[in-house]
């Protein structure tokens, strides 16, 4: 017997918001079709009272896709717009092991320069290191 696989179940991504802590959490999915990821994001922020309060972790560890340097420069652009400077000092980690993350790391920087961003290999890892850096919110 030849078990299938649902390609639906592949580019669902989950967020989780820990109103605690202060952070958002992002799995991104296997695969992105169709998905603007930096929306997941920016739509996730938006909806909470304070967003430059919270912490972030892009949990891109089972992520087999590619997200257009465009699609992060209109993100920051708008979250620039609705926040200014407010998050300065939060933490983003990213969970990946992909070079392209690597890469655009000095690009990310740039483009939330507030911002203290840290690469992990688990998400055990991102949420340790974010909560050790205890920034009050």
């Amino acid at each position: 017997m030849i078990d299938r696989l649902d390609v639906a179940e592949l580019s669902k991504y989950q967020v989780y918001v820990d109103h605690d802590h202060h952070v958002v959490e992002i799995r991104y999915p296997s695969l992105n079709p169709n998905i603007n990821l930096p929306n997941v994001i920016l739509e996730t922020f938006q909806g909470l009272s304070e967003p430059w309060n919270y912490d972030l972790i892009a949990d891109m560890s089972e992520f087999d896709g590619f997200v257009p340097w465009e699609q992060l420069e209109s993100f920051a652009d708008i979250w620039m717009e609705a926040v200014e400077r407010k998050d300065d000092g939060r933490g983003v980690a990213i969970v990946s092991i992909n070079p392209l993350i690597f890469e655009r790391m000095d690009g990310y920087q740039e483009l939330w320069p507030g911002r203290e961003f840290k690469i992990v290999q688990t998400a055990a890892e991102a949420r340790a290191w974010l909560l050790a850096r205890n920034i009050p919110s």
